[in-house]
């Protein structure tokens, strides 16, 4: 039986610019989908709308040799809350060890 179901996910990503984050917690949502839906065939997976509910910005000077070639340095932490549109085929195990569609 196919289904057509709307949910949330929340994924996580660090980086060096905020860039960098958005996109590594972006390419955690096949991931996440696939642990939450686990008893489910998958067929598509649909972003529909992404909010940030958390964004942290840590910004720190990195020194050699405690003096020399002094920079700043940036690191980011976002928090993303995805809805997400699935398709999906519900699996039905039979009591002979089967499976039905």
């Amino acid at each position: 039986m196919n289904k057509k179901i709307t949910d949330y996910i929340y994924v996580h990503g660090k980086g060096s610019s905020k860039k960098k984050a958005v996109s590594q917690a972006l390419a955690k949502i096949q991931s996440e989908v696939m642990r939450k839906y686990h008893d489910h065939m998958i067929i598509r997976v649909e972003p529909l709308d992404v909010e940030i509910s958390n964004s942290e910005e840590e910004k720190y000077i990195e020194k050699f040799l405690f003096f020399f070639f002094k920079r700043e340095k940036i690191n980011v932490s976002v928090e993303l809350k995805i809805t997400v549109s699935l398709f999906l085929l519900e699996l039905c195990r039979e009591n002979r060890g089967g499976w039905n569609v």
